[in-house]
């Protein structure tokens, strides 16, 4: 199952320093000059400085900890239009063009990355090599500058064989990593990205992608069947014990509400147990995460509060989902 695709078009702009050696009068500079690009097609700035610690917690969960953006939180911000790709300004870059899907829709994602990126370069000077393509702070980046990812949520494979999955995709050249939790790595979600860009193509480097993700999750469909067959038991305890701990527990850390999610959404596909109505389990994750489930209560939370908190919230919808 695809739970979102990213992609991020890095730029910098010709004539600034890369942000760890950008002045405060030259980043000021440089947002006046973003600022005259963006600002009258409609977009809005935010400066880092100027939000809250909820409204950069939800930031920091939404685009999965980009912390360099508050590195530099006296210059930095983020431009936001209504049904258009946001742009990050100062964070590992001088801009990062960004868009996100529920779906594996990378094309229909950068045609739109595209159309701002070819907007910018009419009006600014962006730094680019014609040896080494796109300049960016990270070498790897460099090329066509754009970071391309997609997480899987994969439970099937987590049970036979990830680990092979991982050094597979490693072998060709592709960065994995596992979901983090405030409790260490959630095992059957797995985030993938391409390592390199020098050389390839946004197209070639898309389509590519695409084609390994169909392979993933045929992949995961054999994985699913093979343990619905040879480990019914298993399988029936694994959504149960999930089932239990998201009705009635009292405390859910995050990792456990992920873990549970991840089981429950299995059991539930493999007809283990029935709902009276859908519901996409994995698709709810994150506002249930500890960082959105604060901006949801307004006010910061300690630990033990946000377990107590989440528990009860998911306990209304169990209720309302399950027979």
């Amino acid at each position: 199952m695809v739970l979102n695709t990213e992609l991020r078009l890095r730029r910098n702009i010709h004539g600034y320093p890369f942000v760890g050696k950008l002045s405060p009068e030259e980043g000021s500079k440089l947002l006046a000059d973003v600022k005259s690009v963006l600002e009258p097609i409609g977009y809005s700035f935010k400066a880092t400085h100027a939000m809250s610690s909820l409204e950069k917690l939800a930031i920091f969960e939404t685009y999965d900890g980009d912390s360099d953006l508050f590195t530099h939180g006296d210059l930095s911000g983020v431009f936001t239009m209504d049904k258009a790709p946001t742009v990050l300004f100062l964070g590992s870059d001088h801009i990062e063009l960004v868009m996100t899907d529920t779906r594996l829709h990378f094309m229909a994602l950068f045609d739109a990355l595209n159309h701002l990126d070819d907007y910018f370069a009419e009006r600014l000077h962006v730094a680019f090599s014609k040896t080494f393509g796109y300049l960016t702070t990270q070498p790897q980046n460099c090329g066509n500058g754009m970071v391309a990812s997609v997480t899987l949520h994969l439970p099937g494979t987590a049970f036979y064989k990830m680990d092979s999955l991982k050094s597979s995709l490693h072998r060709l050249g592709y960065t994995v990593a596992m979901l983090r939790s405030d409790h260490g790595q959630v095992h059957s979600v797995l985030r993938i990205s391409p390592e390199r860009n020098l050389g390839v193509s946004e197209k070639d480097m898309l389509g590519k992608l695409e084609n390994i993700v169909a392979e993933i999750l045929s992949m995961e469909e054999s994985n699913e069947k093979a343990l619905s067959l040879e480990h019914p038991m298993e399988l029936e305890d694994r959504t149960y014990r999930a089932y239990g701990l998201l009705r009635y527990g009292r405390y859910l850390t995050e990792a456990e509400m992920i873990n549970g999610f991840s089981d429950l959404t299995l059991g539930m596909k493999l007809s283990v147990i029935q709902t009276q109505q859908p519901v996409d389990l994995m698709g709810r994750i994150p506002e249930f995460r500890n960082g959105h489930l604060q901006v949801a209560q307004h006010t910061l939370l300690d630990g033990k509060s946000r377990d107590l908190i989440r528990a009860r919230e998911i306990r209304k919808m169990m209720k309302e989902v399950f027979l």
